[in-house]
């Protein structure tokens, strides 16, 4: 439980705060009950006083139980946006779910069984700032899926599936979509690998491993509103799925083949690097897919994810999507270097303007992270974000820390350059102190004083 409350020159004659209340409780029959009240007084309050540069909070509930044979999980959640932009149509403020499935080994067939079922909720109470966007919808599903895997002839590995999934949307309050809306969708696929391991002069271990995939899937009945799967991304960890969206509103549809491989290597003095790489085909063009998820047609984007780790505590991966002409769509990597003294961090993002993505312009971007004890004593940090479209910072701060047995002092200052309709740029200086040796395990009384310019 954290919580802090304010009265201030910001908004004169009114108090702010905060509130963060979240636990967790083992009930009987193995269930777990998760709740959370977070909740801010104002669209700023938690950037102003350096509490958090999140841009929506979640309150609810969740109640789960995983057995060996079954899971069950349900939530109910309440967002508070922050962002001038989040609004009822893309943001629904309450989302509720429970979901139960049941896992069987059929001797018949062999492999797994899968019975399903679940109940969605999107509600968007009326706002005046969205008058019109007040929808709500409610999901209900049956689904069955089984799986099975073999391994025949010199080490070729096949995997296949089948599934139906029968769903039925209501929606209210949404005058181009209201009444109701079924629909079945039968999906089949069958993958293959074949693992090859090797060892280099230098004993080094390397595995190869060539994939390729065939899928199908249809859509019998209507097409409801798609409120779930409005960001697709293609990445190394669904390179080979039967669907690529996130959600299950929008579905796949026709026969689609995914064809690439992975490359893992090892190497004697403990490094290790492993690539995915590969692309899809497919039947169907389906407009679902914005330009730069690189799905939009029906020869997607190469994908190409790497990583590399080294015994000496550096770390490098990355992720691109390039299109024939090898240029990129979608570009993120990311370096981190620790030791027991230095702590070093950064990353690159490269994102294409995509209006279907609610991204008007390109983002390019550079954030950092440092940290450097000099010794038992002294200790200092940098950080940083810096925009390389418009060619200015983003964020910057720097952190000095002095301790000894009995004290520790900790003096840091900040510079935010945004700036939006509730929030201005602003530094932050902050004095911590903190006062050792009153406890086991932790630090005793800690002062903290700051100012906002």
């Amino acid at each position: 439980l954290t919580a802090a409350i304010s009265s201030d020159q910001v908004l004169p004659g009114a108090l702010r705060g905060y509130i963060f209340a979240n636990g967790e409780l083992l009930l009987r029959n193995d269930f777990v009950l998760e709740f959370g009240l977070n909740v801010a007084s104002d669209d700023a309050y938690l950037l102003d006083y350096g509490y958090s540069d999140a841009d929506r909070l979640e309150s609810g509930f969740a109640l789960s139980r995983y057995r060996d044979t079954d899971a069950f999980w349900s939530d109910l959640t309440v967002y508070q946006g922050f962002l001038a932009t989040t609004i009822n149509e893309s943001n629904p403020p309450i989302v509720a779910n429970a979901h139960f499935e049941r896992h069987f080994e059929p001797a018949l067939v062999g492999g797994t069984l899968t019975l399903s079922t679940e109940v969605e909720a999107h509600v968007r109470p009326y706002t005046s700032v969205d008058p019109e966007l007040t929808r709500d919808v409610m999901r209900f599903a049956l689904g069955s899926d089984w799986e099975n895997r073999w391994i025949v002839g010199p080490g070729l590995v096949i995997e296949g599936s089948a599934g139906i999934l029968a769903d039925v949307y209501a929606t209210i309050d949404d005058p181009a979509n209201d009444g109701v809306v079924g629909r079945l969708i039968p999906s089949g696929k069958v993958s293959l690998r074949w693992p090859l391991a090797g060892t280099t002069a230098l004993g080094g271990t390397d595995i190869v491993t060539p994939i390729v995939s065939f899928g199908w899937s249809e859509v019998l009945g209507g097409t409801p509103v798609n409120e779930d799967s409005t960001r697709v991304e293609l990445h190394e960890a669904n390179l080979f799925d039967l669907s690529y969206f996130p959600g299950e509103d929008a579905q796949e549809t026709g026969p689609m083949m995914a064809a690439g491989g992975m490359w893992s290597h090892t190497g004697p003095n403990g490094w290790n690097m492993h690539l995915t790489f590969g692309r899809i085909l497919r039947r169907d063009d389906l407009t679902a897919f914005s330009e730069s998820s690189g799905l939009s047609r029906t020869v997607s984007d190469w994908l190409l994810a790497t990583q590399l780790n080294f015994p000496s505590g550096l770390s490098v991966d990355g992720r691109t999507l390039l299109d024939d002409s090898f240029v990129p769509a979608k570009s993120a990597a990311r370096m981190q270097w620790a030791t027991d003294s230095v702590a070093l961090a950064a990353s690159y993002v490269w994102l294409d303007a995509d209006l279907d993505e609610a991204r008007p312009s390109a983002v390019s971007e550079w954030t950092f992270d440092g940290d450097y004890q000099i010794n038992d004593t002294w200790g200092i940090g940098l950080g940083g974000r810096y925009d390389m479209v418009t060619l200015s910072p983003t964020e910057a701060s720097a952190v000095v820390r002095w301790r000894n047995e009995c004290l520790e002092v900790e003096l840091s200052a900040s510079r935010r350059f945004t700036s939006s309709i509730t929030v201005q740029p602003s530094t932050d200086l902050g004095l911590r102190i903190g006062l050792n040796g009153f406890s086991t395990g932790r630090s005793g009384v800690v002062s903290e004083r700051s100012c906002t310019n």
